[in-house]
């Protein structure tokens, strides 16, 4: 389960379990956040403390990797096409 899932969870309030999160992990909601979306990487440390924190329900490793795909999937879109015209190729 990512973190995301873990908060968006339908027997949950996002907001509020984004919150009680925050507050005992020590850091901000929008650090929690920016975390389940994919923007920002956990440390190792703070990585095990939500792991911790959410029964082992969100894992060290798929933090890891759902950051590793979100930062691929953005490079992907953000690169331009590497297009030429006919004066550059000729």
């Amino acid at each position: 389960m990512t973190l995301r899932e873990y908060l968006d969870h339908k027997n949950w309030k996002p907001y509020s379990k984004k919150n009680d999160l925050a507050e005992r992990l020590g850091i901000s909601n929008q650090h929690v956040g920016d975390i389940a979306r994919g923007i920002r990487r956990p440390s190792p440390e703070l990585a095990l403390r939500i792991e911790e924190a959410t029964d082992n329900k969100v894992t060290m490793r798929e933090m890891f990797e759902f950051y590793t795909e979100s930062q691929d999937c953005l490079r992907t879109t953000q690169r331009q096409p590497n297009v030429r015209t006919s004066a550059e190729a000729g």
